[in-house]
Formats: structure tokens, sequence, C-alpha cells
């Protein structure tokens, strides 16, 4: 995107915000703006520009549906979910098995039913642009604000649950959420004739665990579609006192729910093996959400019992993931 482009952007949607009327700015300016930064925060290759194109009293399109403000999507942005960010950004290609109908007709009226006054609400309708891999979408949103709620909520038809995504990440990083490393030192009467980690020769073992955690996806009205409960992970190498590798570890479970139209479903596997002296443990959960009954997160192991073992997924559907893997060399330092 060349800046003076962004720049004659950025310049017009100042001046429009200087025109909007008083109640407009609020506590809850900008909160589009944060969501699609914090969106594209744990990612290299995307970033979203946000633009003001229309604001007013939530009043004014009382009756109104989300498909009538912002229209139907011509492309999805998909991603890979995990505990603190997303990965693996896309642009895909529109399919309408994944397009939330019953979410494009909800109206604005909504929002009275769930405690939400439409009298007392404002509106920001946004143009989105969405430089993923230096392919270049655009595609309009909106932003519901109460000001006396301190509350704010985005309907973005082509990011699925965007709110419920940046949210859950800001929820386990305010909690101090991290997958936790474990170390043994190779010294004193732990050391096996100066054998260690070729990674670091301080240590003798290592591993990293990452903690459950829950993912909740609501919808634009903050009911909840679907729970997913991210089982815990652990992998780890330790090298025994034949200075050859032990990898070691677990791979819990995982759940989850959905309500209409959604379906759901979990996979886990672990893997370990030992080339030589290099030693690898892999473990990984996912869960996958899609609209109807085609949501899958199959896993398979390969090449178990060598350093290669890999974790082989078949996946439809959006992917919450959790767990890793830990390869290393034992030797004499």
């Amino acid at each position: 995107m060349h800046t003076g482009t962004v720049l004659s952007r950025l310049a017009a949607a100042l001046a429009l915000t200087a025109a909007l009327p008083a109640f407009a700015a609020d506590a809850t300016q900008g909160y589009a703006e944060a969501l699609y930064a914090d969106y594209a925060a744990g990612t290299t290759t995307a970033t979203f520009a946000v633009d003001t194109l229309r604001a007013g009293k939530l009043g004014e399109i009382a009756g109104l549906s989300m498909e009538q403000l912002v229209g139907a999507p011509a492309y999805l942005i998909e991603a890979e979910d995990g505990a603190l960010a997303v990965s693996d950004v896309r642009i895909a290609p529109l399919d309408m098995n994944k397009v939330n109908n019953e979410a494009l007709a909800a109206r604005v009226d909504g929002f009275d039913a769930v405690g939400l006054p439409v009298d007392k609400g404002s509106y920001r309708v946004l143009q989105i642009t969405a430089e993923v891999d230096k392919q270049l979408q655009r595609h309009q949103a909106v932003e519901f604000c109460w000001k006396a709620a301190a509350h704010c909520v985005v309907f973005d038809a082509n990011i699925e649950f965007i709110d419920s995504i940046v949210n859950g990440h800001r929820e386990l990083k305010a909690q101090g959420y991290a997958p936790r490393e474990t170390f043994e030192l190779a010294a004193g009467d732990k050391a096996i004739m100066g054998c260690a980690l070729a990674s670091d020769t301080r240590y003798i073992m290592k591993s990293l665990t990452w903690g459950s955690y829950k993912r909740t996806y609501k919808n634009v009205y903050g009911i909840t579609m679907v729970t997913k409960n991210m089982g815990g992970q652990q992998a780890g190498i330790r090298c025994n006192s034949s200075c050859n590798p032990a990898p070691f570890g677990y791979s819990n479970s995982s759940s989850a729910f959905a309500n209409v139209p959604f379906s759901v479903d979990c996979g886990n596997a672990f893997g370990s093996g030992t080339t030589g002296r290099t030693g690898k443990f892999d473990a990984e959960t996912k869960c996958s959400h899609r609209l109807t009954f085609s949501a899958k997160a199959d896993a398979s192991v390969a090449n178990r019992g060598s350093a290669s073992v890999d974790i082989k997924w078949d996946t439809t559907g959006s992917i919450d993931g959790n767990g890793g893997q830990m390869i290393d060399t034992c030797g004499y330092f």
C-alpha cells in the first residue's frame, strides 16, 4: 500500500471524525481501531486500516439488518487461533457454506432484548482495508457502542467472531497466561559426566507446558454460540544416564459445545521419537467450529519413534489450537 494513499485516507477519516456530533466522541471511541490492531498483532503478514464511513445515533437505524448496514461478504479472512494470538492469517475465497446468514439477518432492534437499549447507543459504519501477504482487500463492518455501559461490539461478516477472538487473547494475557518452561540443571550431583542439552549446556532437562484454557465465541448480541475447552499439553526432553534423549510429555483432550447453526469437533495427539542423540516430543490439540455439521479436527502421527515425528491435521472450519513440540540433542560438553 502506498504511503500517500494511507495518509490521504487517514486525513479523510480524521476530517470526518471531527465533523461527527459530540455523542460519538466518548470513552468508547477507537474501539474498532484497537480491535483490528490487536487481531493483527500476533502476525507479521497482516495489517488493517479502519476508516469511518458514517456514524450516528443507533436509534436512527433501528430495524435495519447487519447485511443492510455492511452488505454480504465477497471474501473471508481466516486464521488459526492460539491462546494468545492468531497465526496463518489468510484471505480465502467466498464459500457460501461458511457465510452465517442468521448473523447477516440479525437486526439492530435485537440489542433491546439483551439489555442494550437501541436509543442509548451509537454506531459507526467502517471501511476495513485488509492487507494480507501483500494482497489488498476492502470490506465494510459496523461498530456499536453504549457509552454508559462502556461496551462496544463490532460486526464483521468477513472475520467471524473478531470481538471474541481478540477479547479472548486479552483476557489470557491479563491473567499472565504463557507456556511454562521447566529446566533441570546439569550440575553437582545431577551432572552425568558432563552430559547436557545442546540447546543450553547448563541443563540436562527442559520442558514446555501449555496450560488449559477456555475460548468463548459470542454473536453481536453477546449470546454464546461456541465454547471450547482447550486441554493442556506438555513436551520435554531429558538426557538419561547414558546421555541419550528421553522425550516425555502428554496431550490432554479438548471439548467443545455449540448452538445452532454451528458444529464443533476436537482432536488431540502426541508422539515421540529419537534418532541418535536427538529426541523430539510433539503434543497438540485442536478444536474446530463451522456452520452446519462439517467441523473437523482429526489428528494422526507420522514417523512415530524417530526424531522426525510429526502430528498431521485434517481440519475444516475455524481452528483453535494448543500445544507444540520440543526437540533437542544430548551430548558431552
